[in-house]
C-alpha cells in the first residue's frame, strides 16, 4: 500500500509518526512524509492524519486536511490519530467526515494489516531522528488537555539507547529526545532519570553525532543539568516554555514556577554558555489576563532575549479548569497577540544577529537548509553535495535564517 501521513503538533507527534513509518515499512508498505502538500506523487491507498489537540486552532488545521484529503482521494482510506482522536467530543468531528479513529499511532500498522505490497519505504534523507523517550503528563496546568488524552509512560533506557546507536549507524547524526514533560523520565526498569540518561547517552555516541533535548519544564532544569550542556555533542539549546510573564497568570494556569525562578534560570543558563541560545512557548488570552499582565509577558520576552518564541492564543479545551473561565474579547487578544509577534521577532532577531560572523556545525538536510547546534535555522548557498553535520560560516541573517557557506575542514 501507498501511505501519506501527515502530522500536526509537537515534536512528540513527529517522533510517534517516525516509529509508525518504521512499522509499516516493516509490512511492506510505502510511506510518504507529507509537509505541504502531495505534488505529483501516486495516490496513496490510505492517509494517516497524526492530529494535535492542544489549541482549537490546530485541530480546525487537522479537519481541514482530513476533508482535503476525502476529496483529492476518495478511495483512500482515511485514518485519523493522535491527540485529537484520543477526545471523545473532538474525535467525533473527524468521525463525522467518513475517518476512522485510532487514538494511539502504535495500533494504525495493525489497522493497515500485512498486506501491502513488497516495496522499500522512501530513504529517509533527514539528518534529524526524534526518539520519544517520554509520554504524559500528571501537572493538570489548567489550560491543557493533554493529562487527559495521554497516559504517562517512559521507554527503557536500554531501549533508548539502542535507538539512538541505531540512528547514528544508519547514518542519522542528530539525535532530538522527546516528551510531553521530559523531566519527568523515569526509567521504568532501573528508577534512573534523565540526568543518568543523559550521561550515558553522552558517553557512547561518536564525534559525528550530537544529542538535543526537545523542551523541559522550567521546574526540572537543575544546575547539575545546566553544567552538562558544556558537552560537546549536547547542543547549547533550553526549550524553556514560560507561558506568561506574570505571576499571578502562572499561578491561575498552575505552572510551577514564577518568573523570578525563570528569569533567573535563563540568567545562570546564558552565563555558563553565551554562544546557547533559549528559546520558548507564549500564550496569549487566558481569561485571568489583564493589560498589566499583558506588559509584563512583554518585559519578560526583552529581559531573557529570546532566539526564537512560538505564540498562540488560549482555547478552551474540553475538561480543563479553564474552560469554566470566561473568555476575552477576540479583539483583545488578537491585539495582544499581534503586538507580542512584533516584539519577539524584534528582539530575535538582535539575538540572533551576534552569531553572524561566526561558524557553527549544521545538520544539513537535502534542502540545502538545516539546523546549528544552538538552533540557528540556515541555508547553506551553494548547497553542498552531502549532507550530515557541516561547517558552516554564517554570513547573513534575514527573517531568522541564517545565510551560510559551506567549510571545508
Amino acid at each position: 500500500m501507498r501511505v501519506f501521513i501527515k502530522t500536526f503538533g509537537c515534536k512528540v507527534n513527529y517522533a510517534d509518526t517516525e516509529a509508525l513509518v518504521s512499522a509499516l515499512a516493516k509490512l511492506g508498505h510505502q510511506c510518504s512524509h507529507i509537509s505541504s502538500g502531495w505534488g505529483k506523487a501516486a495516490p496513496p491507498d490510505a492517509v494517516v492524519v497524526n492530529t494535535c489537540a492542544v489549541t482549537a486552532g490546530a485541530v480546525k488545521k487537522a479537519r481541514q486536511y482530513a476533508r482535503r484529503c476525502l476529496r483529492e482521494f476518495p478511495r483512500a482510506r482515511l485514518i485519523v490519530t493522535g491527540c485529537a482522536a484520543r477526545e471523545e467530543k473532538i474525535a467525533s468531528q473527524f468521525e463525522s467526515l467518513g475517518a476512522t479513529i485510532i487514538g494511539n499511532p502504535n495500533l494504525v500498522s495493525e489497522a493497515l494489516g500485512k498486506d501491502g505490497l513488497p516495496v522499500p519505504a522512501p530513504e529517509d534523507t533527514r539528518t534529524r531522528r526524534f526518539i520519544k523517550i517520554q509520554d504524559g503528563c500528571n501537572s493538570y496546568c489548567t489550560y491543557c488537555i493533554i493529562p487527559y488524552v495521554r497516559s504517562m509512560e517512559c521507554k527503557r533506557g536500554e531501549q533508548v539507547i539502542d535507538e539512538m546507536m541505531e540512528s547514528v549507524n544508519t547514518g542519522t547524526p542528530e539525535i532530538v529526545l522527546c516528551g510531553i514533560n521530559l523531566g519527568l523520565y523515569t526509567d521504568p526498569d532501573e528508577g534512573y532519570g534523565l540526568m543518568s540518561l543523559l550521561r550515558r547517552a553522552l558517553a557512547i555516541l561518536p564525534e559525528s553525532s550530537r544529542l538535543r533535548l526537545s523542551s523541559i519544564e522550567p521546574e526540572h532544569v537543575t544546575d547539575e543539568m545546566l553544567e552538562l550542556f558544556s558537552h560537546p555533542r549536547l547542543c547549547p539549546h533550553l526549550h524553556l516554555p514560560l507561558q506568561s510573564g506574570s505571576d499571578s497568570v502562572l499561578a491561575a494556569m498552575r505552572r510551577n514556577y514564577d518568573s523570578t525562578y525563570y528569569r533567573d534560570l535563563v540568567k545562570k543558563f546564558r552565563k555558563l554558555h553565551p554562544d546557547a541560545a533559549v528559546t520558548t512557548d507564549l500564550m496569549v488570552g487566558f481569561p485571568a489576563e489583564t493589560d498589566e499582565d499583558f506588559e509584563l509577558t512583554g518585559e519578560m520576552v526583552s529581559a531573557c532575549a529570546f532566539e526564537r518564541v512560538h505564540i498562540f492564543r488560549f482555547s478552551t479545551r474540553p475538561n480543563t479548569a479553564a474552560s469554566e473561565m470566561g473568555l476575552l474579547p477576540s479583539s483583545v487578544v488578537s491585539r495582544r497577540q499581534d503586538k507580542l509577534l512584533a516584539l519577539s521577532k524584534s528582539v530575535s532577531q538582535k539575538a540572533l544577529a551576534r552569531f553572524v560572523g561566526s561558524e557553527c556545525e549544521v545538520a544539513l538536510e537535502d534542502s540545502g537548509c538545516g539546523y546549528g547546534e544552538a538552533y540557528q535555522r540556515v541555508c547553506v548557498e551553494p548547497s553542498p553535495a552531502e549532507t550530515g553535520l557541516i561547517n558552516v560560516s554564517l554570513d547573513g541573517l534575514k527573517q531568522g535564517i541564517f545565510k551560510g557557506k559551506a567549510l571545508r575542514v
